[in-house]
């Protein structure tokens, strides 16, 4: 009788605690927690000149506990390429950096960097969109940005020697210093290879722009003031060096070069100052060309370069070996070679 009891006991206790339970007034709520909203500051439409940076700032309203990503795109109506600035990744039809917050962070802020190259252009734009709907950890309203991009004059020499040559042998067989390679030499296939080495008196000055193997090969020489790195005052010569030749000058025993006759190897020069207008050639002295038969090794004069301070402003002027000014400029406009003959 008791245990019937106890049993009916327990039954009653069960059932009540499972009414207790479905009730309203004991189940606590599900909440939605809100995401943080996310704001920018980023100056509006600046004009900014080639290497300069434009700065925006994350602000969060509350953390968020993982690192996330924001877009900011170039929109197809900029002007500027991605090669104006490190908005640069490809990503279907547009060209975007990514920005990573780090997790925790209620501000954060990244640079947009402006390129500066050599090229002479006018006034570019480069139209931003902060943030696209990729971003899901925050609530935010992206943002539109235009960058006035100003062509900047460098102070930088620029100089590009040209030394191709095309060829021909007997039979009618023809080939060029920038395609061919020797077929006797070991190791094979050796290239006809020319470096450009800078002297100042005969003092190597340690520029290896112009030795890197390329056909048509390239020298920056700074004129920055000294104290920013700029070369001292003085006059340089640039030579060519013969690395390699590819054997062109035993031609008549290296087949299919049978039959060529030895030709003049003449080298031009280009010149520029960074982002300038005006530019130039200056040509190689006749008496200076390398040759066909010029052996590894053979160094010759190409172009003089006189470099000078006056008062704030450096002036360089491209010469022959003999002091004949070819052109001349100086460090303060766009307008920057002056061309004497």
């Amino acid at each position: 009788m008791k245990n019937k009891i106890f049993r009916l006991l327990t039954v009653v206790a069960v059932t009540g605690f499972f009414a207790s339970c479905n009730t309203n007034e004991d189940v606590t709520p599900i909440v939605q927690i809100a995401k943080p909203t996310m704001t920018f500051e980023a100056a509006a439409n600046p004009t900014l000149s080639e290497g300069s940076e434009y700065t925006i700032t994350f602000n969060l309203s509350a953390p968020v506990a993982n690192d996330f990503t924001v877009f900011i795109l170039s929109l197809n109506n900029s002007t500027a390429d991605n090669l104006d600035s490190d908005v640069a990744e490809t990503s279907g039809v547009s060209t975007q950096k990514s920005v990573s917050i780090p997790a925790f962070a209620t501000t954060f802020t990244t640079t947009i960097t402006i390129e500066e190259d050599d090229l002479a252009e006018g006034d570019e734009a480069l139209v931003l969109q902060i943030g696209d709907s990729r971003t899901t950890a925050v609530t935010f309203q992206p943002i539109n940005r235009t960058i006035t991009i100003k062509n900047v004059v460098a102070d930088e020499l620029v100089l590009d020697f040209n030394f191709d040559k095309t060829f021909t042998g007997s039979g009618g067989y023809s080939n060029t210093l920038c395609e061919v390679t020797s077929s006797i030499s070991t190791p094979a296939n050796k290239p006809y290879d020319l470096d450009f080495i800078l002297y100042k008196g005969n003092v190597d000055q340690n520029n290896f722009d112009a030795q890197t193997g390329a056909c048509t090969e390239s020298m920056t020489i700074d004129l920055s003031p000294v104290a920013s790195g700029g070369v001292t005052d003085g006059l340089y010569q640039v030579r060519a060096f013969v690395f390699t030749n590819a054997d062109i000058d035993v031609a008549t025993l290296s087949f299919p070069l049978v039959g060529v006759g030895q030709f003049n190897i003449p080298i031009s020069v280009d010149y520029l100052r960074s982002g300038s207008i005006n530019k130039g050639t200056f040509n190689q002295q006749d008496q200076f060309y390398l040759t066909s038969s010029s052996a590894e090794g053979t160094e010759t004069p190409v172009v003089n370069l006189l470099v000078a301070t006056v008062g704030t402003k450096r002036t360089v002027s491209i010469q022959t070996t003999t002091g004949v000014v070819a052109a001349s400029g100086r460090t303060v406009s766009s307008k920057e070679w002056r061309v004497i003959r």
